[in-house]
Order: structure tokens, then C-alpha cells, then sequence
């Protein structure tokens, strides 16, 4: 049992890696910047971005390194020889999908580099001119374009943009026919023309063959992903976009009510519709057969939107009737710190009465049925016609030695409900009023706070290989006949 069960863990391992190598994929591959989501971005600004930004420039870069950005991705690299191995070191995501673009364009990276640095050094001597109305709107829409460049991977656009601030820097000079203006854009006009120059280069310099050898590059252990799961392994998934709190925190806080409360509905399902499909499959054929069946069948067809309104209608309000407001209508109730805890649990648990009625029926028709048809065909073969032709009470044939063998379909649902229990119902708790799994879900989605969302998908995963594990142990369990030898495929 033991090697059994070693052997079952070993072959989750790698299942494992697959899962958070996807995952880590997915929350590199999402829309937006994290950087700018998580600390913000003063170049963003039109005005109080140009004040200093050299300043914008540290502190994107020191949220980026506590984000673990400045690193490589992953253990290994393939790409093409045109790619350099320091790209990474560019951790600003836009500017660095456009550098791809560009290498991808021309093959040349060194080039690619020359042009880049002379967009920067384009910006260091575009002067500022603070308190002249007119020169600073001019200025202002000269640095809106050149911080436009370093996102811009499109050789077309990049050449209207350079024309485009080159024209808006001779009107500037032109229209204030001043001498210290000219002499203040001479340094700006002499890097427009090397930004000019630079991006010809890349035409002239090209070197498209390299883009078609590939290479295989090894990062070393001080990647990305290797940090990422180091940390997720041991409970930290991030910091949320939305209010910089800890992702497992935040999932926690949600967590404990969808897990109290699945986890109350899969227990009563569990213990009621086994019996259930116990009584229904010894009864075959019979009136009791047919009316239970007839029950399950109705309750599976209810959708649970419409028993939770229901619940709320009927039961939570003396509108209808005055004897029939026995419940809150939603939340999970106001619990002071000096009352009991057994006072506390029991506030708690009547609050969550009716959700827990409203996530059950379902899961209980589904594993009475599936109990039933599993009881019966094991009530059909041989060794049960023994039993009964020794005698023995017909409930000792269906519980003592129908029961275990008819079990293994609902350890198969047992595995598969594991994961479940982290799964919200985003409307049964928008009914009720339940800060759980669904909501947070929900909203995460919404306002796009990917850290949570595939720290949501990493736990979820995790579940279900749990379930997995758990189903394969209890099939060894139920039947000893079970082995890791006889289950391979």
C-alpha cells in the first residue's frame, strides 16, 4: 500500500511542473503592464512625468526588480541567433516587445540597440522650458512622440513619427524666433539627426540570415519561473494589483468561507444520497424505486439561481407568512469578539443554512443516481445470487458485500469534488451575500488582478491532482486487488 501510494505521488510530480510552467506562461502572457499596475508609472503623465525622468526611470525599475522582472524567463531559451541574451534586462514590457519586433524586423540587434539609446539621448537633450506656455505644449507633445518610439516596432509608423517630431521641433524654432531657443534646440536637433541616422542604420545594417539559425540558451537557476515557483511552493503567489495585498491572503480570506460551506454541501450530499441510492437500488422496479427516482430527477432539474430566490423569498421574510422567517436573508452575520465561540459558530452556521441547502440538492441527486445504477449492476452478478442462496438478510447481501463493490464510481465522484471545495458559485454567492472564492474570482477577472486569478488557477490545479491522489488511494483501499502493475494502461 505504501509503495502504491509512494509511486502515485511520483507521478504527480511531473504533472505538477507542467501545471505551474503553464500558469506562470499564462500570467506573463496577460494584457497590461505590472509594473505600472502594481506601483504606477509617472512617465505615464504628460506634465509631472517630465519633471524627472531619471527619477521614473529608478523607481520603475526597482518595482520591476521586486517583481523579479529583471531576470530571464525560464531555466532555458530557444530563439533565433539574432536575439541577444540580455533582452530580459528590458523591463519594460511594452519597449521590450518592441525591440522583438524590431530583431525580428532586421535581425540586427546591436543596431536595434544604437536606435534605442539614441531615443533616449533624444530625450535628455529635448529642453524643457517651464513657465513658456506656448514652447512647453510644444515640448511636451515632442516627448509624448519620442516616448512613443520606444513602444513603436513598426518601421513605417516609426519613420512618420520621426518626420512628424522633426517638423514640430523646426516650427518651435521658427515660430519663436529667439536666439536662445535656437540655441537651446541645437543639441535636440543634432540627436533628432543621429535618431534619424540610427534608424536608417537598421535598414542598411540588416542582417535577416540570423533570425533563421536558432539557439539554445541556458539562464541558470536565477530565472523568473524558478523564483516564482520557489515562492508559490511555499504559500507566496504574488502581491494583487488591486490593493497590494498578498495574493494568498486575499484568497484565504475568501477561501474559508467557499471551503466551509462546499464543504458542508458535499458532506451532506454524500451522507444522504448513498443511502438514498442504497434503498432505491434494492428496491429496483419497485414504488419506492420510481418515487425516489422521480424526487432526484426534480431536484437535478431545479436550476440553483431559482431555489436560492426561493429560499430567500419563503424563508427569510414574514411577507408570505409570519412563521415562516427563520433565516437571515444573506451575509455571514455581525459576530462580536465578546460573544461565545459556540454562540459565534452557531450565528455563522445559520447564515449559511440556506446556501448550503442551495449548493446540496444537486450534487445529491447526481450521486444517488450514480449509486443507484452502480448498486444494481453489482446486485446482478453471481456472488450476490450466492449471498442470497445462503440465507443471508437481503440488507447484509446490499450493505456487507454489494456495498464496497459498487463503491468505486463514487470514489471516482469523491476525486473529482476535491477540487470543488475551492470552487465558488459566483451566483449562489451573490445571492446570499458570501465574500467567497466566486466573488473574488469575479472581480479579479474584472479589474484584471491576474496575480489572483492564476494564483486561484495554480490552487485549483493543485486540487484536482489531490483528488487524483486521494481517489487512487481510496480505489486501493476498497479493493486490495489494486496495485500500481495492474493499473497501468
Amino acid at each position: 500500500m505504501l509503495t502504491y501510494f509512494l509511486r502515485r505521488v511520483y507521478l504527480v510530480i511531473p504533472t505538477l511542473f507542467l501545471v505551474t510552467v503553464i500558469a506562470f506562461l499564462l500570467s506573463r502572457l496577460t494584457p497590461g503592464d505590472p509594473v505600472s499596475r502594481l506601483c504606477g508609472d509617472p512617465l505615464n503623465s504628460e506634465r509631472t512625468g517630465f519633471l524627472n525622468p531619471e527619477e521614473a526611470e529608478r523607481q520603475y525599475a526597482s518595482c520591476a526588480k521586486l517583481l523579479g522582472l529583471d531576470k530571464p524567463a525560464f531555466y532555458v531559451s530557444l530563439v533565433p541567433l539574432a536575439f541577444p541574451d540580455t533582452l530580459y534586462r528590458e523591463v519594460r514590457k511594452y519597449r521590450r516587445a518592441a525591440k522583438r519586433k524590431l530583431i525580428r524586423e532586421y535581425g540586427n540587434w546591436s543596431a536595434v540597440e544604437t536606435y534605442a539609446n539614441a531615443i533616449s539621448s533624444a530625450e535628455h537633450a529635448l529642453p524643457d522650458y517651464k513657465g513658456q506656455a506656448l514652447i512647453e505644449d510644444m515640448v511636451i507633445a515632442i516627448r509624448i512622440r519620442l516616448r512613443q518610439l520606444h513602444i513603436n516596432g513598426a518601421p513605417e509608423r516609426i519613420r512618420y513619427a520621426i518626420d512628424e517630431i522633426q517638423g514640430l521641433s523646426d516650427s518651435l524654432v521658427v515660430r519663436n524666433d529667439s536666439v536662445a531657443v535656437a540655441i537651446g534646440f541645437s543639441a535636440f536637433q543634432a540627436s533628432l539627426s543621429l535618431l534619424r541616422s540610427a534608424f536608417e542604420g537598421m535598414e542598411r545594417e540588416a542582417a535577416r540570415w540570423k533570425l533563421l539559425i536558432p539557439t539554445i540558451r541556458w539562464n541558470g537557476l536565477d530565472n523568473q519561473y524558478h523564483h516564482w515557483l520557489s515562492s508559490a511552493l511555499q504559500g507566496d503567489l504574488g502581491i494583487s494589483y488591486q490593493d497590494r495585498k498578498p495574493v494568498m491572503k486575499k484568497i484565504w480570506a475568501s477561501a474559508r468561507w467557499t471551503l466551509l460551506m462546499n464543504g458542508l454541501a458535499i458532506l451532506f450530499a454524500f451522507a444522504l444520497a448513498i443511502p438514498l441510492g442504497g434503498v432505491s437500488a434494492s428496491q429496483a422496479g419497485s414504488r419506492t424505486d420510481h418515487t425516489i427516482g422521480a424526487i432526484l430527477f426534480g431536484l437535478y432539474s431545479l436550476p440553483a439561481f431559482w431555489v436560492a430566490t426561493l429560499l430567500i423569498l419563503f424563508l427569510t421574510t414574514p411577507e408570505y407568512s409570519p412563521w415562516l422567517d427563520w433565516f437571515p436573508a444573506g451575509g455571514l452575520g455581525q459576530r462580536q469578539s465578546d460573544e461565545g465561540a459556540f454562540s459565534r459558530m452557531g450565528d455563522l452556521l445559520w447564515h449559511i443554512t440556506l446556501p448550503v441547502v442551495s449548493l446540496t440538492y444537486g450534487s445529491l441527486a447526481i450521486i444517488a443516481r450514480q449509486m443507484r445504477g452502480s448498486l444494481v449492476e453489482v446486485l446482478r452478478r453471481p456472488f450476490i445470487q450466492t449471498a442470497r442462496a445462503k440465507g443471508l438478510h437481503e440488507r447484509t447481501v446490499v450493505w456487507k458485500h454489494g456495498f464496497l463493490n459498487a463503491l468505486f464510481p463514487i470514489i471516482t465522484l469523491i476525486g473529482s469534488v476535491v477540487p470543488a471545495l475551492l470552487a465558488g458559485s459566483v451566483i449562489i454567492e451573490y445571492i446570499f451575500s458570501i465574500p467567497g472564492m466566486g466573488q473574488l474570482t469575479y472581480q479579479s477577472i474584472v479589474s484584471e488582478d491576474w496575480p489572483v486569478v492564476f494564483g486561484i488557477l495554480f490552487l485549483a490545479a493543485l486540487l484536482t491532482m489531490l483528488g487524483n491522489l486521494l481517489a487512487d488511494v481510496l480505489y486501493a483501499f476498497v479493493d486490495p486487488r489494486v496495485t500500481f502493475q495492474n493499473n497501468r494502461p
